[in-house]
Order: C-alpha cells, then sequence, then structure tokens
C-alpha cells in the first residue's frame, strides 16, 4: 500500500467486526509520508465485564536488520493510546497522528464521542497497526474498524 505521486492515502485497515483477541494490521508500506492518522473506530465494548477490558491501540515499525517489530511510543516515551471500557463512551473513535511535532490529547472527549492524540514520532518505511485486547479479564468481544490516512507534508 505505498504513497506515490499524492500528497494523501486512505487505507482501510480491518472493517468493523466483532473480535476478542489482539488485531495486527497488514503492513503499510511507507514511500514519502511523514504523518499517519490512525482511526479506531469502536462501536461495541463487553457490557458485562465493564471496566476491566481494554484496547490498547500501537503504530509499530519493522525493522529489517532485525526482523523484529517495535512499536512507535508516544513523545517522552510514553505507552500506547489505551480505551478502558470503564471511562470511555463504548461508541466512539479514536484518533492517533503519529508524526506531529506537538502532542494534544482528548480533544472532543466524552460528550462529543471521539479522542484525539498527536505523537511526535518519525515514521518507518514498513510499518503496522496493532489493537491488544487486555484488562483483568481481556476476553470480552470489541466491535471496531480501523482505518488510517497516511499524508506527505
Amino acid at each position: 500500500m505505498p504513497l506515490a505521486n499524492a500528497t494523501t492515502q486512505a487505507i482501510a485497515l480491518a472493517p468493523s467486526a466483532a473480535r476478542t483477541s489482539t488485531f495486527t494490521s497488514d503492513t503499510i508500506t511507507n514511500v514519502c509520508s511523514s504523518d499517519i492518522l490512525v482511526y479506531l473506530r469502536v462501536s461495541a465494548g463487553p457490557g458485562s465485564l465493564t471496566g476491566v477490558d481494554t484496547l490498547q491501540l500501537d503504530l509499530q515499525g519493522y525493522d529489517p536488520a532485525s526482523g523484529i517489530w517495535h512499536t512507535v511510543n508516544m513523545a517522552g516515551g510514553t505507552g500506547p493510546v489505551l480505551i478502558d471500557c470503564a471511562t470511555t463512551p463504548l461508541t466512539h473513535t479514536q484518533k492517533v497522528w503519529w508524526g506531529r511535532p506537538t502532542s494534544q490529547s482528548n480533544t472532543g472527549g466524552a460528550t462529543q464521542n471521539f479522542y484525539y492524540t498527536s505523537v511526535q514520532a518519525l515514521l518507518y518505511p514498513q510499518m503496522r497497526v496493532r489493537v491488544t485486547h487486555g484488562g483483568t479479564a481481556g476476553t470480552g468481544s470489541w466491535t471496531y474498524s480501523i482505518g488510517a490516512i497516511l499524508s506527505a507534508s
């Protein structure tokens, strides 16, 4: 899925579906993009397990020398985006923009049902998005879709 001769490219990484375990997208090939905006659209969560299940959204970059996928951390080395069904509306969109020079969290907030985080990071030539199901139970069913926009600025 390379970005060629265009300034932006939209990518559907995962259609809306119920999932109970970690999801990893196909590899995203980055030719000339400086930014990637990832949308995690949650439409249903584990109702009976509220407060014990979480989703963790990561962008990973591939190291061709070691063959290992590395998590692209937030600015300052903090961890990935975490969605907790006790504190986050179950129907919302989480937007994370890797590559931007500033960090801003939760613009929109619970009343508008979207959350936004900006992360300063360099993008890898090969990337993927991973959504890890966790928490104390980690077995609940979440319904979500994932999309992304690559941008060359």
